[in-house]
Order: C-alpha cells, then sequence, then structure tokens
C-alpha cells in the first residue's frame, strides 16, 4: 500500500526535504495551491493527507477534501487556521508540532533584548555616518543595572556597592577555605585569587 500526501504550495517551493527523509517510503508527496475549494477538492482527489503550515483550512475547503484525505499535519504551533469541528466530524485526525521553533524563537528574543540593551541599531547607524555622533549612544548600562532599577534620583543608573563585610571572601582578600582551589595572590594587590 502506498500513501499520497499533499504540501500546500505557499510556504515551500519543491518537496525536496519531504523526498530526502522519505525515501525508500511507500509515500508519495506532491506540491500544490490550497487556496481555494475548488483547488482542495482537484489536488486532494487521490490524497491520504495534507500538510499544511500558515494555509488556512476552512470548512469550505474541509467539505471539498477527497474521500480518502485522513490526515492534516500542521508544520508549526497554531491550529486556529484548521477547522477542528469539522474535521472531527469527518474523522480526519489532525496533528501540528507545538513545540516547533522554541529555540529559534528564544534566541531571538535574546538578541533582540541585548540589541536594544547595547543599542546596536543605532550603533550602527552612528558608525557609518560619523563617529564624532558617538555620544548619541551614551549611556549603555549593564543589564544587571537596567533590572534592577536603580537610579540616582535624576536618573542616570548607578552600581550598588557593598560594605566590606559582604564582599565575597576572595574579593575582600581572605581565603575561602572551602576552595581548595583558589591561591591567593598578593602581588596583585591582596585582593584577587586565580586558578592554583
Amino acid at each position: 500500500m502506498s500513501y499520497t500526501f499533499i504540501l500546500a504550495a505557499g510556504t515551500f517551493a519543491d518537496t525536496a526535504i519531504e523526498e530526502e527523509h522519505l525515501a525508500g517510503q511507500p509515500v508519495t508527496v506532491r506540491l500544490a495551491s490550497l487556496a481555494t475549494p475548488e483547488e482542495v477538492e482537484q489536488a486532494t482527489a487521490d490524497a491520504d493527507g495534507i500538510i499544511v503550515t500558515t494555509n488556512p483550512v476552512p470548512a469550505e475547503s474541509m467539505a471539498r477534501l477527497g474521500s480518502r484525505v485522513r490526515i492534516i499535519a500542521r508544520a508549526g504551533i497554531g491550529l486556529d487556521a484548521i477547522d477542528l469541528a469539522v474535521a472531527e466530524r469527518r474523522g480526519i485526525a489532525v496533528f501540528h508540532t507545538p513545540d516547533y521553533a522554541t529555540e529559534e524563537v528564544a534566541t531571538h528574543a535574546l538578541a533582540l533584548i541585548l540589541a536594544l540593551n547595547r543599542r546596536i541599531v543605532p550603533g550602527d547607524q552612528v558608525a557609518r555616518r560619523s563617529w564624532k555622533e558617538w555620544r548619541l549612544l551614551a549611556p549603555i548600562r549593564p543589564l544587571g543595572e537596567q533590572a534592577a532599577g536603580r537610579t540616582d534620583g535624576r536618573g542616570h543608573w548607578v552600581r550598588p556597592h557593598r560594605a566590606r563585610g559582604d564582599r565575597p571572601a576572595a574579593v575582600a582578600g581572605r581565603r575561602d577555605p572551602r576552595v581548595r582551589s583558589l591561591r591567593h595572590d598578593s602581588a596583585a594587590g591582596g585582593g584577587a585569587c586565580r586558578g592554583g
């Protein structure tokens, strides 16, 4: 027995990845437009399932799916573009990828946070125009100070100061007996330690 899947055109230009992954399997993947109910009817006449990304599959298109279609696979997170009630009535299983691109989204969010904090875009613009404008970029504050929201009352960010007794032993010039890999470095002013 062989299976036929229709990959909705629009997001992908070809089926090369699917063909590579399904090599040697009794599965055929075709690229076709599923934009209108008429196209859905024509493309899925002999199909066992469809693969969509952001392509909507409303009730009108569901009604025109080929009689063999038993699977709708959403290559992505949300299911809001697929009429789930109609799929359930027709006995069509709907799959999606709820963890699609989570690492990429998280990495991108961090990159944007850092770009905002370090003023990457304005810095690029200043570098392209004239470095004489570098003062437009000041002040660039460490993230920890921004997160804590500490100011001196005039809108200037300030670093917290701790009493000498609050400092870690290595910084205060004392050796922490629990850390055997640290060696006191008296040549560096008595307050620095390095691995030993």
